[in-house]
């Protein structure tokens, strides 16, 4: 999942300022914390639909029964993009986005693709 929302950030720079303000609002507001983790709607929403067009759930059926690490998976994801969100610019070498390795019924990005990062000034 972040290795997807990763690579969408990368080929999409236009979310980036967005979901930035977002993040960096809700953090000056209610610290880093879980709470605040769940105020960030637009994050969540991007998440989302880099997994809806891109990962694993693209070819999964909804699961019946609930499963308890989703929160916290859903979590440290959340954590991780914003880390590379307030700390980093991303972006292909290139520009565009490798495609995709399917195993089966399962799209996976491209394990050799290299995202470019750079150190934010400020």
């Amino acid at each position: 999942m972040f290795t997807q929302a990763l690579f969408d950030l990368a080929v999409r720079p236009s979310y980036i300022e967005a979901l930035r303000d977002e993040v960096e609002s809700v953090i000056r507001d209610d610290g880093l914390t879980k709470l605040s983790l769940h105020k960030m709607r637009k994050l969540d929403s991007f998440i989302k639909e880099s997994q809806r067009f891109g990962g694993a759930g693209a070819c999964t059926s909804r699961c019946v029964i609930v499963i308890p690490g989703r929160f916290l998976a859903v979590n440290q994801i959340k954590a991780l993009l914003v880390h590379v969100l307030l700390n980093y610019d991303v972006a292909f070498e290139n520009g565009t986005r490798p495609a995709d390795r399917w195993y089966a019924f399962v799209s996976m990005p491209d394990s050799s693709a290299s995202v470019m990062f750079r150190k934010r000034r400020g």
